[in-house]
């Protein structure tokens, strides 16, 4: 499966051979929890070449990626977070919706990760 995904992603940056479809997408998506974190990076890569069709399409795929932005790996949160504000450009209320969360999300994250325990009344 990994080999796939790397062939698709190279041949999707390199040479444009393979057109991301709208079935594509869905069915990378369907199988996106269960791929490694490795193979979802190469996913959410594959993904930022695709270009959805509307606003409702735009929500789909945010709602289907949405607990990505709360992953453990920091390499698929910020692979989520670029599709996130690559397919809100043209949404600009939207944009600012999703730059104004992820920020807030990423801040928080690094502040409890790195500076809870300098602060504990331990």
């Amino acid at each position: 499966m990994h080999v796939i995904m790397s062939a698709m992603t190279h041949a999707c940056m390199c040479s444009c051979l393979f057109a991301m479809t709208h079935a594509c997408m869905c069915s990378c998506l369907l199988l996106f929890q269960e791929f490694s974190e490795w193979a979802q990076c190469q996913v959410l890569e594959f993904a930022s070449h695709y270009r959805p069709s509307d606003e409702q399409e735009v929500y789909d795929f945010m709602n289907v990626l949405d607990d990505r932005l709360s992953h453990s790996n920091s390499a698929v949160v910020m692979a989520t977070v670029k599709i996130f504000l690559h397919y809100t450009l043209s949404m600009p209320a939207t944009h600012q919706q999703v730059l104004y969360t992820t920020c807030n999300c990423s801040v928080s994250s690094l502040y409890t990760a790195k500076h809870a325990s300098a602060y504990s009344d331990a």
